[in-house]
């Protein structure tokens, strides 16, 4: 069951990578772009000359697809994107899922694969996948794919 007091907010989680790493820099970049939907990356270094990121996370947003989305879409994909590689690198937020915007959601078995830049999310015998495609989605069958492989 999902407890709320285990879940980290992005911000305490940044604190907790300025601490271990004060010298440390996150970069983030726009992947796509359009009207409506937006991908960025985001990247953790150790160190500012740091050739190489240690850490690196990818999120994606439609712009009114909630209520924060409806004025800052991009703003929350690159809070989103940080998260994510913060996560990565250890800077956990815990088993529980976020909705992508901070706010917890009350969520048991949801398993998240990663293929390419995106995520597809698989509960209860369902796949769901953050590309937005229009004709059927080519991200699902991978991820259903992994999740074979790792059982």
């Amino acid at each position: 069951m999902f407890d709320i007091n285990q879940y980290s907010p992005v911000s305490r989680r940044l604190k907790a990578f300025h601490a271990k790493h004060p010298e440390g820099r996150i970069q983030t970049s726009i992947v796509t772009v359009d009207r409506e939907f937006v991908v960025i990356r985001a990247e953790l270094y150790r160190q500012p000359d740091d050739a190489s990121p240690y850490s690196v996370g990818h999120a994606s947003e439609v712009a009114g697809s909630s209520q924060v989305n409806k004025k800052f879409h991009v703003e929350n994909c690159e809070t989103s994107a940080i998260g994510r590689a913060l996560s990565n690198a250890g800077f956990d937020a815990g088993r529980q899922e976020t909705n992508g915007h901070g706010i917890a959601e009350e969520t048991t078995d949801v398993e998240r694969y990663r293929v390419g830049v995106f995520t597809v999310a698989v509960t209860n015998g369902k796949a769901v996948c953050d590309c937005r495609a229009k004709n059927g989605c080519p991200h699902v069958k991978q991820a259903l794919e992994q999740a074979l492989e790792a059982a």
